[in-house]
């Protein structure tokens, strides 16, 4: 009998390390969100606008952008993609209009969008706009209320890169999707 006795241990503590394994490996992983996810949205249907569009892509997948540690590898940018009911005239009754209705529902669009790509939604949204002689780029994090706007070109000039750049930075919304 005391010969079992090891053997039973020992098949124990390979179960007891199976199930630590996976209660505490998978909330590892369960506890991560990568990103963030954000839509971007371009107004400016110039091609002065669709040149700014191009310096965001370029720099949103060089492999040197971080954004002070808010961008990384696997954060996702909808550019070309964008879901179907987060259309310019939603953008612009939330972000040139100001309609309180219509952002409740972009918020609730950003939330609970899923795709192939995207399974827990988007953390916010990026607006590029020329509005009278300004270029504003905006953005909305999912949840909040506040817009925020940074005016990269005024007096009809065009943007300057590094201008888009700054602006994409200091406006990328936060990681809001829930682990």
């Amino acid at each position: 009998m005391p010969r079992k006795l090891p053997s039973m241990l020992s098949r124990l503590g390979v179960r007891l390390t199976y199930l630590l394994f996976f209660c505490y490996g998978s909330s590892v992983l369960a506890g991560s969100v990568s990103g963030p996810n954000i839509v971007w949205a371009n107004l400016d249907l110039t091609a002065e606008g669709q040149k700014s569009s191009q310096i965001v892509r370029d720099f949103a997948s060089s492999r040197s952008t971080d954004c002070n540690g808010s961008w990384s590898a696997q954060s996702l940018l909808y550019m070309t993609k964008r879901p179907p009911l987060i259309d310019d005239n939603l953008i612009r009754d939330v972000f040139l209009r100001g309609d309180v209705s219509r952002k409740k529902r972009l918020h609730y669009l950003l939330r609970n969008y899923k795709d192939p790509e995207v399974y827990d939604g988007f953390d916010g949204v990026m607006v590029y706009a020329r509005n009278g002689g300004e270029v504003k780029i905006m953005s909305l994090t999912t949840g909040r209320s506040k817009i925020s706007t940074y005016t990269a070109a005024v007096n009809h000039r065009p943007p300057k890169p590094e201008s888009i750049k700054d602006a994409f930075c200091a406006l990328l919304p936060p990681i809001t999707r829930a682990p």
